[in-house]
């Protein structure tokens, strides 16, 4: 029986998902365009680490790095290490995470916000709990791609050490994208307890561990239900507490874009316990936020409610949003096999293809955002090198084994109608 329980499957759709042309289109957006434009471009093969700071043709407006940059593309050739076996994708992994191992000095709480292109910290701004977190994420993705323990448990050192500090009653996170249109200091962020959901289930997906466990269940728990906004089933990305003056404020306010997110993360953990019910509540609450968020007009995800109750949006559209819907569709599609999916799956991909590659410049780099109806042609200042590359590889694997599935289940229709 399926996780999802969804009673119309793909097989009867009106229109037939095309799933081994999109599996064509991410292998040529993977290997044609976004790694050979990297490796042109972006990777530093002097110092290690990405030029983060570079308009969509490649030219470097400067050679400062950023921790989250950093740590996510350690985490990106990692991965691709172990799907693909390339060597020069491990080594490019561990070339920058020594560079990053060398940024945080003994006994300095946070990895520096950004640094210059040989590590050493600038004063641009303080470094916050993402950092260590996508640093923690980057060092268990190595380990398990290089078979080397040892960054495993600083992983897991790095990961237990912020959510201790993330649980402190005096921990504070400076918000900059509040629907006040201020930078606010918030204590429950839903979009800490996704990193953390996310690190915890690629950690214990290689090993058991009890205290991770403990981690993955508190980040369950806040998604499901303290994050839920009761009367509409959508996720509020702040928790007030008593007492905190912006209280009606965060319990009308919906970061589109992060509760997506969220929720395929969700599913997947669900996936990894066997947990039938926690699958379908995501799956379920997934594709309402994915109806929400839909621009009926010009099409796209918006990745802002700033408030449920006037339904005002923010209506620029950002690429990591569209990523992370397009990530949980086919997830849905590949393991629920349901119409609704594989159609969503068709209509992302066919409206990303439309609007974000450059397609007059060489490797045709993607526009990380634009305004409601993606006009003009921007000259762009940063590279994506996470959602993006993100959402490739593991698309390609859920194609691939989709792909797989359509082929069996049409071998099995033949045999029938043989007999």
């Amino acid at each position: 029986m399926p996780l999802y329980r969804q009673q119309k499957n793909w097989q009867d759709s009106v229109r037939p998902p095309r799933a081994d042309a999109m599996l064509e289109e991410f292998r040529q957006c993977l290997f044609e365009d976004y790694l050979p434009f990297i490796d042109q471009h972006i990777y530093d093969r002097e110092e290690g680490g990405f030029l983060w700071n570079s308009t969509y043709r490649g030219e470097i407006i400067s050679t400062d790095k950023r921790t989250w940059y950093d740590a996510r593309g350690v985490w990106v050739y990692a991965q691709l290490y172990k799907q693909h076996g390339n060597p020069l994708y491990l080594e490019r992994a561990c070339q920058t995470l020594k560079l990053l191992m060398n940024v945080k000095q003994e006994g300095q709480l946070r990895y520096p916000w950004s640094y210059d292109r040989r590590g050493n910290a600038l004063a641009e701004r303080e470094g916050d709990l993402y950092g260590n977190l996508f640093v923690a994420e980057a060092c268990i993705a190595y380990a398990d791609a290089a078979s080397e323990p040892a960054f495993r448990d600083r992983g897991k050192a790095l990961l237990l050490e912020a959510f201790a500090f993330q649980q402190q009653s005096t921990y504070r996170y400076l918000m900059d994208y509040a629907p006040t249109a201020e930078q606010v200091e918030v204590r429950r962020v839903l979009g800490h307890w996704m990193i953390f959901l996310r690190i915890s289930t690629s950690y214990l997906r290689s090993s058991s561990d009890p205290e991770v466990e403990k981690i993955a269940a508190a980040c369950v728990h806040e998604l499901t239900q303290t994050h839920c906004h009761q009367d509409s089933s959508l996720m509020l990305e702040v928790y007030a507490e008593n007492g905190d003056d912006r209280k009606q404020v965060w319990g009308d306010f919906v970061y589109l874009g992060h509760a997506i997110e969220s929720l395929w993360m969700l599913m997947d953990e669900a996936l990894r316990l066997k947990d039938t019910d926690l699958f379908d509540l995501a799956a379920a609450r997934f594709k309402k936020h994915i109806e929400v968020a839909w621009d009926p007009v010009y099409g796209g995800f918006f990745h802002s409610l700033e408030s449920i109750h006037s339904h005002r949006l923010l209506t620029d559209k950002v690429l990591w949003a569209q990523h992370e819907a397009l990530m949980g569709c086919l997830l849905l599609w590949r393991h629920n096999h349901c119409a609704w999916s594989a159609e969503w799956s068709d209509r992302i991909w066919t409206y990303l293809l439309d609007h974000y590659p450059l397609t007059d410049l060489p490797y045709r780099p993607w526009r990380i955002g634009g305004d409601r109806r993606l006009t003009g042609h921007p000259e762009g200042k940063r590279i994506e090198n996470y959602h993006h590359p993100r959402l490739l590889m593991a698309g390609i694997g859920y194609l691939e084994e989709i792909n797989n599935s359509i082929i069996n289940l049409k071998h099995t229709n033949d045999e029938k109608r043989n007999q």
